[in-house]
């Protein structure tokens, strides 16, 4: 990233938040400077839309806001509303359906994702809580 194309990005943080001083900017600068100035915009953004403070993110907090923008991907959050369901789950991403349980006499209502993308990304979502839950 170049020094003016920061300078500009930098500077809009400055309109929704507390301004910087010269050597403020230069510290962000050294922190920062390394990073790809789409990711730098990315996370601006993001922070302008979200961040609850009225102080200026701090270097810190934008280079967490970064490494989340890598670790979603190229493409970025999906979006739910976007996805399509197939006729399996009528749209929801989860085939729920009552069935017999193999030991049991009555038959269970049970709710799994589908096959479906949006069932994909409710599969993902349950996976990663259940790794949380076991921590």
């Amino acid at each position: 990233m170049e020094r003016t194309e920061f300078d500009r990005t930098l500077k809009d943080f400055e309109m929704f938040f507390t301004p910087l001083s010269s050597w403020q900017r230069d510290e962000y600068w050294d922190s920062l400077r390394n990073y790809p100035h789409h990711l730098f915009i990315s996370a601006y953004k993001r922070l302008r839309d979200n961040y609850s403070f009225k102080r200026t993110p701090l270097p810190g907090e934008i280079k967490e806001e970064i490494k989340m923008i890598m670790k979603e991907g190229i493409e970025g959050p999906i979006n739910f509303d976007k996805l399509e369901g197939c006729d399996d789950c009528d749209g929801t991403g989860i085939r729920a359906k009552y069935e017999k349980v193999k030991g049991f006499k009555h038959k269970y209502f049970t709710a799994r994702p589908c096959t479906c993308p949006k069932g994909q990304q409710y599969e993902k979502a349950w996976r990663e809580y259940r790794t949380r839950r076991k921590q």
